[in-house]
């Protein structure tokens, strides 16, 4: 991630840091706190609850939180100026109040990070904050949320697109994962400072719209999210990570040569309860297959065992999938098209179901999608779901 290109030094870059260093920056640091709380105290009393850390680590170059502490390269510090600084500390802490890492579901790193970054940086603005140079925003965006301007950037060029300051996802080694228990603690201590500085007015004006999109039930067009789910997944490398199962007879262990693209079973559950939401569903598919020739899907119809499969590739006419006559009606049985996956894993599989039939215990190699009506649940506690609403449409 690039810096934010603000603020100037002409001391050269650390390449060690040593006590008396370490000590004149967090030094430096807890004055800026003392700053902070004199000119945004509710933001400045959540950032109390992260303790601060001095990184140096070319794969750390700016600044990033797991929840439990800020971390900082010194050498971006040094491009920093007070005001800037304390500017960083917000925008971390508010990544943590948000639950931001929680709300990302199957979104696109790269494009929730921009999201997440301009949903944060809004309510900084609010909050009399100043942008440094660089920091992201978009103008036609201002008081969008992080899912609507994700959806928004999903049409947008990624030549046309800025970058992150910060990071999201912290190197190996550093730092832990945000829990449930973890994203639990950053809501109390929300609502405890709610409550504490309710009636001094000093919240933040953009605070009341953060607060109407809690994380749990946040909710992106079923669309959004297959297309997600399934394009997300087109980088498959070809080679040895994927060796050719037929060759394995022969005790021989070769590269994988079909062509790049995303191999897609699409497991359709024919015992009748979701045969009203098929044409919906397969509408969208046909859809998604007909603007990317690479995209290759096994359709699979099956009740408690494997009616029928087929296997279609961009440019045929799949007119025909969303009225097509299915096979099936009888009991359900959800573990056939996993055995026959298992056969030659598929890049990702797509199960359209009730959920109402045995599933296997384990999660497969591979991502798994289930595609449930309203009100039901998945059968088994892996993989992703996704709920598809009628009249999301």
């Amino acid at each position: 991630m690039k810096p934010i290109p603000c603020g100037s030094t002409s001391d050269p870059a650390l390449t060690e840091l040593d006590d008396a260093g370490r000590r004149r920056w967090l030094q430096q640091l807890e004055q800026d706190r003392s700053l902070f709380l004199l000119r945004h105290p509710f933001t400045a009393s959540l950032t109390l609850h992260l303790a601060v850390e001095l990184v140096l680590d070319p794969r750390l170059p700016t600044a990033a939180t797991d929840g439990r502490r800020i971390y900082f390269n010194p050498n971006f510090l040094a491009t920093l100026d007070a005001a800037q600084r304390l500017f960083v500390m917000a925008h971390e802490v508010w990544h943590c109040v948000a639950g931001h890492l929680g709300r990302q579901q199957n979104r696109q790193t790269w494009r929730w990070n921009l999201a997440i970054d301009h949903e944060v940086n809004w309510l900084l603005v609010q909050d009399g904050f100043k942008l440094p140079p660089g920091a992201v925003l978009f103008p036609s965006l201002r008081g969008c949320s992080a899912e609507q301007v994700y959806s928004a950037l999903l049409d947008r060029s990624t030549r046309d697109l800025p970058t992150s300051f910060d990071l999201h996802e912290l190197p190996e080694g550093l730092g832990e994962p945000m829990d449930e228990l973890l994203r639990a603690q950053w809501q109390q201590r929300l609502r405890d400072a709610l409550k504490q500085h309710r009636h001094q007015g000093d919240l933040p004006d953009g605070l009341a719209q953060l607060l109407d999109l809690p994380p749990a039930t946040a909710r992106l067009p079923w669309r959004v999210v297959l297309r997600d789910f399934m394009l997300g997944r087109q980088a498959r490398r070809r080679g040895w990570e994927r060796p050719s199962r037929r060759h394995w007879h022969r005790g021989l262990w070769l590269p994988d040569l079909r062509p790049d693209g995303l191999r897609l079973m699409l497991a359709l559950d024919t015992s009748g309860s979701t045969r009203r939401l098929l044409p919906l569903f397969m509408a969208e598919i046909t859809e998604l297959m007909s603007v990317d020739h690479a995209l290759e899907l096994t359709l699979v119809e099956c009740d408690t065992r494997i009616r029928r499969a087929r296997t279609f590739r961009s440019g045929e006419d799949l007119s025909a999938l969303a009225s097509m006559r299915l096979r099936g009606g009888g009991g359900t049985d959800l573990r056939p098209p996993f055995d026959l996956a298992a056969q030659d894993p598929p890049d990702a599989l797509i199960f359209l179901t009730d959920g109402k039939g045995r599933a296997p215990q384990k999660s497969p190699p591979y991502p798994v999608m289930w595609v449930l009506p309203e009100l039901a649940t998945a059968p088994v506690e892996w993989g992703e779901t996704l709920t598809l609403y009628k009249e999301s449409t």
